[in-house]
């Protein structure tokens, strides 16, 4: 569990520009849905993300050590000029491509899913502070 190395791509809408974060050690699992009309489950080209994280204070690190990067609300983020040093989880306009991707640099969202496998669109975000292990649930696909 927690094998997996993800980047995120950041959008920043007043500087239409995306900053990128590689993450260390995030569990990749594929998402089910049960469709009710046809009452089985089945699998879906979604995916379960979950990437762990620390409090120290009042502020949430992802990573460890030298990898170590705050994590800040949407809205938050959005609101910094420096967007270099955190990084944040918006729906419908961030996605992670599974992988250290640190290397894409001109960063075009249809030319990376047309280039690279497991490019996923951020869907739904769920934080699970209270939990044996405080943690992002991340919905995407």
């Amino acid at each position: 569990m927690f094998e997996y190395t993800i980047t995120v791509f950041n959008y920043d809408s007043y500087n239409s520009k995306y900053y990128s974060k590689v993450l260390y050690n995030i569990e990749v699992q594929p998402h089910y849905k049960t469709k009710p009309e046809l009452q089985f489950t089945t699998s879906e080209t979604s995916v379960l993300i979950i990437v762990p994280y620390n409090i120290i204070g009042e502020d949430i690190y992802i990573g460890e050590n030298s990898n170590q990067i705050i994590y800040l609300e949407p809205k938050i983020w959005d609101s910094k000029d420096n967007k270099e040093d955190s990084i944040t989880f918006k729906t419908n306009t961030d996605f992670i491509v599974i992988g250290d991707h640190k290397d894409i640099v001109d960063i075009d969202f249809n030319e990376i899913k047309n280039t690279y496998d497991n490019v996923f669109t951020i869907n739904e975000v769920r934080n699970y502070k209270e939990l044996w292990i405080s943690h992002f649930e991340i919905i995407a696909n």
